[in-house]
């Protein structure tokens, strides 16, 4: 392990994570096998888990491996990647790009994308604020953005294929 000399504790390295993941991962088993067996003595049924959630992920993964806990950071960052170099399109693809785009600066692409992937700013949330007050009609931008995430809206493509 390595010591940070100045602050006199332990630096996060991947070992002391990847250790804490396979802890917290054991506890989160047990406790789950806990409350299901509770629940069928009880005849109750509220330890189901919706099929797609990160619970259900993390509590039926068999042993820890680096794809059970595969850092959804990762999988964000492939996703974006993925959005901005493929060249196939979609009616839900064109829907987003046809929606212009704030004038951000390009200086601080490394908060932005610190932002996307939960590392919350106030520069950037003031910097959206005011491009906000600045640029456009926010009732119809928001609705636009509310359209990107709603799940049970279909485009073209969804009904045709």
């Amino acid at each position: 392990m390595e010591k940070d000399n100045f602050y006199n504790v332990y630096t996060n390295n991947e070992k002391i994570k990847k250790f804490l993941n396979k802890t917290v991962l054991k506890i989160i088993q047990k406790s789950y096998e806990l409350i299901c067996n509770e629940a069928r003595n009880k005849n109750l049924y509220t330890y189901e888990l919706k099929y797609d959630s990160k619970a259900f992920h993390l509590i039926n993964c068999s042993t820890y491996d680096k794809f059970c806990l595969l850092d959804m950071k990762d999988c964000q960052k492939e996703i974006l990647i993925w959005l901005l170099n493929d060249a196939k399109m979609s009616s839900y693809k064109k829907f987003i790009r046809d929606i212009k785009p704030l004038n951000l600066d390009i200086n601080l692409l490394d908060k932005y994308l610190k932002f996307l992937f939960g590392n919350f700013s106030s520069t950037v949330l003031s910097e959206i604020e005011y491009l906000y007050e600045k640029e456009i009609n926010i009732k119809e931008r928001l609705n636009s953005l509310s359209i990107i995430d709603n799940g049970s809206l279909l485009f073209e493509d969804d009904l045709s294929g």
